[in-house]
């Protein structure tokens, strides 16, 4: 009977460590662009172009940064905070800069967030993002 009491107290030990991943957990990290879609139109081509070497970063603290360079070879960091609302379907972004003209932008989230694919969307533009 001891022998029984000690395996089921280290079976709960070991299932309270066991945290399960959360949408914000898999959010954490860098991500890149797969795919951009338009209007249902595939544009990853032109969004690469536009904006190249895109990359967003999010942490642990709702905190993000956006980096790319534009056609020119001028290089854009934007950072500010995030969240998830509405049942992890939406992604509020929040640009620091108070100059912004895009200061808040919301994403409808796609697609469940895993710890390697996050699909969002906006009016006619589908993101279809992989960790970096």
């Amino acid at each position: 009977m001891k022998k029984l009491l000690f395996i089921f107290i280290c079976f709960l030990a070991i299932a309270s460590n066991c945290k399960k991943k959360t949408a914000k957990d898999h959010l954490v990290g860098s991500w890149g662009i797969l795919n951009y879609i338009e209007n249902g139109v595939e544009k990853t081509s032109d969004f690469n172009l536009i904006y190249q070497g895109y990359k967003i970063t999010f942490d642990a603290k709702g905190n993000y940064k956006e980096y790319y360079r534009n056609v020119f070879g001028i290089e854009t960091n934007i950072s500010g905070t995030w969240t998830l609302e509405s049942n992890n379907l939406q992604l509020i972004l929040v640009d620091n800069d108070p100059n912004s003209v895009n200061k808040l932008r919301t994403f409808n989230v796609l697609t469940p967030i895993t710890d390697s694919e996050l699909n969002v969307g906006e009016t006619n533009k589908e993101y279809d993002l992989r960790r970096n």
